[in-house]
């Protein structure tokens, strides 16, 4: 009997066959393996999904900024040409192959102190904006022409053009930094927080120090980073629009609800705005002990 793929023999061809139902069905293949996650999703309660490739980026109207990759970064997509704005922030990279290198976003303030003098919030392109990234891939492959395997990529690493600050990718190398560990949120998982000024890592409760961006840990996942949060002492919403930030910002003590810390309380500001992204399906991500948001997982 001839094979039905040309050149093999039928044992071959079922052989074959087997290995690609396996590679269709596994972890590995649909993202949730050794790499970061399988999608991109933005905004507690909102749970917005990002495009994760170019077809979808510009099905969706997503623009690129350049023709040219970044070596570091990938080539910028934003949601208008003239780049991103307080109504739509959110910047996008992608490979030439058009897989999803990281994610970033623009906000609008006057930052100060250590966000801004150790490299986390860059200038951006017009007066008070303020830009930071988080790329997932490493330098070799965000301007790669190959397919990778993996949708998001291995890493977490904040201004990969400049500071090349790379996030724990979980919560015990986290912890090892230095890294306070906070509360659980039901979506999200485990918050984990640094401060830039304080000694290994301890809260000053300057707003111009918290280290603005925030990892998240899946306790049910070997504790692997699941999420990060952008954060500003800064309201980025506006009266009627959310501005692609979470729906409200959050005044000190809602801040504090992500700590587990009875000393929390911030010396140089009264709000934040938080803009959190999700590297899996957020709904999949739960607490223990019947906990959904809180300090319940201590």
């Amino acid at each position: 009997c001839s094979s039905p793929i040309v050149g093999h023999t039928y044992t071959e061809t079922m052989a074959i066959l087997i290995v690609l139902a396996f590679l269709a069905i596994s972890p590995a293949a649909q993202g949730v393996g050794p790499g970061l996650g399988n999608d991109l999703w933005r905004d507690y309660t909102v749970y917005d999904k990002l495009p994760i490739n170019t077809s979808d980026a510009r099905g969706s109207g997503w623009v690129p900024l350049s023709s040219e990759c970044n070596p570091s970064l990938g080539i910028p997509y934003a949601q208008s040409q003239s780049g991103p704005s307080e109504s739509t922030p959110i910047l996008l990279w992608f490979t030439p192959a058009g897989q999803v290198t990281g994610v970033g976003t623009a906000a609008f303030g006057a930052f100060t102190g250590s966000v801004v003098s150790k490299g986390f919030w860059k200038p951006g392109g017009k007066k008070n904006q303020w830009e930071i990234s988080v790329t997932f891939r490493a330098k070799s492959e965000v301007c790669s022409t190959s397919l990778s395997p993996l949708p998001l990529g291995d890493r977490a690493v904040i201004n990969a053009d400049t500071i090349s600050y790379a996030l724990p990718m979980n919560q015990s190398a986290a912890i090892q930094a230095g890294y306070e560990t906070g509360s659980c949120f039901a979506s999200m998982g485990t918050h984990s927080f640094f401060d830039l000024d304080g000694e290994n890592g301890a809260m000053t409760w300057n707003s111009s120090s918290l280290m603005p961006v925030v990892p998240m840990y899946d306790r049910e996942d070997d504790w692997k980073l699941n999420a990060v949060f952008f954060t500003t002492p800064f309201i980025q919403q506006s009266a009627f629009h959310a501005n692609q930030w979470e729906p409200v910002p959050l005044p000190d003590f809602a801040m504090c609800k992500n700590w587990c810390n009875s000393k929390c309380g911030w010396h140089d500001t009264n709000f934040w705005s938080t803009m959190h992204i999700y590297f899996s399906f957020p709904k999949l991500v739960r607490c223990q002990n019947g906990c959904t948001i809180g300090c319940c997982e201590k």
